[in-house]
């Protein structure tokens, strides 16, 4: 009887634990964990172009230290075309407002998920959000 009880009282605690670690916090409470200081302004980070001609660009607006609007596009270094509905590869281009939705939501570029087969898209929009938050940080 003695060691149900101990056992019930472990587990009571281990749950305990658990639920305690899945609690999500607001996205703003999140960036100032993360050591975020985001300082009021718009910032731009760009890729450099790949080996198809195409780079990211990324202008990223704070305000009262938060993110509030994402502005990516993909772009044609030759032509400095943007991806846009006449792009073969729609996924990439339907990525990019899903992209930029999610870190308005998340506040954090690591947090953002991933899109299935518009990887290198995901990749590029991490990569220069980032880099704009350094430049704003």
């Amino acid at each position: 009887m003695r060691k149900a009880r101990l056992v019930a009282a472990l587990i009571a605690v281990l749950l305990l634990v658990v639920s305690a670690g899945c609690l999500r916090e607001e996205p703003q409470e999140q960036a100032n964990q993360r050591g975020f200081d985001l300082e009021d302004g718009t910032y731009t980070a760009q890729t450099e172009p790949d080996s198809h001609n195409w780079y990211a660009k990324n202008d990223i607006t704070i305000t009262d230290g938060k993110i509030t609007e994402v502005d990516y596009r993909e772009i044609n270094a030759e032509t400095e075309e943007v991806k846009g509905p006449d792009y073969q590869y729609q996924k990439a281009v339907d990525a990019q407002e899903t992209l930029e939705k999610d870190l308005l939501e998340k506040q954090d570029p690591d947090e953002v998920d991933a899109i299935a087969g518009a990887t290198q898209t995901w990749e590029r929009f991490k990569s220069t959000a980032k880099e704009a938050l350094r430049m704003a940080d």
